[in-house]
C-alpha cells in the first residue's frame, strides 16, 4: 500500500501576499479535496470536492479543477520517477465523458493515474475520474519532462490528514488565490509564496483556471449564460516566474452554441512571450426552471 501524500509547494524567491487574497496554507488541489497515494504506475487518490469548485450554480467540477488534479497526481507520479531531476508539465488534455453532467451534484470522485510511457526525458500519463458507483466523469491525458536542474525529494509533512470540515476551501476559488477579473476575456493573478510549484513558477494548474475563468467571462458577456467547458487542452512554453500572470481570450469560433475559445497566458513581466495557450470547447449551461 503507498504513502498518502500531499502536494508540498514552496517558492526560493519570497513573495509578498495579496492583501485581497488568504494564503491557502496548502496546495490549492488539497484544500479542493485531493488527497492521493503512490503506487508505481498507477497511483490512486479521491477528491471530495466542496461547492467551490463546481462552476457558478452548476453542481460540476470545473473543467480547470479537473485538470488541476490530474497535474496533481501525475505530476507527482513522474517526479517520484525522475528524483534527484525535476520535471515539468508540457501539455495537459482533459475530456469530460460523463452523459449529462449537472444532473447530481459531484461530491466524491475516484482518481487512478497511469504511466502510459516512460522514456528517458519524456513520459506520458492518463487519468482518469469516475464516482464511486464507477461512472466514468473524464479523462486527462499529460504529457511531462524531465529536466536537467535538479533538487532533493520533498518530505511529506509528517502531519495526520486534517478534517475535511477544516481544511476544504469555502470561499471561491478566484477569492482565495486571487484572481481579479480586469475586463470580460481578460484575467490576472499576482504570484505568491503559496501559488509557486517546484521550480518557483506559477502552478500549471493555476494557470489553467485563470484561462478557463477568463474564457468564461468573455462567454458570459457575449451570450448572456454561463458554459461548461467539455474540453480543456492546455500547452505550457514558457515558466511564470515574476507575474503577474495574465489570460486574455484571442479568439472565440465554433458552431452555434459549442463556442471554442483560444486563450493565452503571459508573465506580464516578460509580454513578449507566451506562457501558455488553451483552447475550450464548450457549451452553454443548461439551467433548471424554478419551481
Amino acid at each position: 500500500m503507498g504513502r498518502r501524500r500531499e502536494l508540498v509547494t514552496f517558492a526560493a524567491v519570497p513573495r509578498e501576499p495579496e492583501a485581497t487574497a488568504a494564503p491557502l496554507g496548502g496546495s490549492l488541489t488539497h484544500a479542493l479535496g485531493l488527497d492521493f497515494e503512490d503506487g508505481g504506475d498507477i497511483w490512486r487518490g479521491d477528491a471530495r470536492i466542496p461547492a467551490t469548485g463546481w462552476l457558478p450554480g452548476f453542481p460540476f467540477p470545473r473543467a480547470s479543477v479537473l485538470l488541476s488534479f490530474a497535474d496533481t497526481i501525475a505530476g507527482s507520479q513522474v517526479r517520484a520517477l525522475t528524483l534527484p531531476r525535476l520535471s515539468v508539465t508540457v501539455e495537459l488534455t482533459l475530456d469530460v465523458v460523463m452523459a449529462n453532467p449537472g444532473q447530481r451534484p459531484i461530491e466524491h470522485l475516484e482518481i487512478e493515474s497511469t504511466l502510459r510511457r516512460r522514456g528517458k526525458r519524456i513520459f506520458i500519463t492518463e487519468t482518469t475520474f469516475a464516482l464511486p458507483d464507477g461512472t466514468m466523469v473524464a479523462v486527462c491525458g499529460g504529457t511531462f519532462s524531465a529536466i536537467s536542474r535538479t533538487d532533493s525529494p520533498r518530505p511529506d509533512s509528517g502531519e495526520p490528514r486534517p478534517d475535511d470540515n477544516g481544511r476544504l476551501l469555502s470561499g471561491s476559488v478566484a477569492d482565495r488565490i486571487g484572481i481579479r477579473s480586469l475586463s470580460p476575456g481578460v484575467a490576472e493573478i499576482a504570484l505568491r509564496n503559496d501559488l509557486g510549484n517546484s521550480t518557483n513558477s506559477l502552478m500549471g494548474g493555476l494557470t489553467a483556471i485563470l484561462g478557463e475563468m477568463a474564457a468564461l467571462s468573455r462567454l458570459r458577456a457575449d451570450a448572456e449564460t454561463d458554459h461548461l467547458v467539455e474540453r480543456l487542452q492546455i500547452r505550457y512554453l514558457t515558466p511564470i516566474d515574476f507575474g503577474p500572470a495574465r489570460a486574455e481570450v484571442r479568439l472565440v469560433g465554433g458552431p452555434p452554441g459549442h463556442p471554442v475559445v483560444l486563450v493565452e497566458v503571459r508573465d506580464t513581466a516578460l509580454p513578449d512571450a507566451v506562457a501558455a495557450d488553451l483552447t475550450l470547447w464548450c457549451r452553454p449551461v443548461p439551467h433548471t426552471p424554478e419551481g
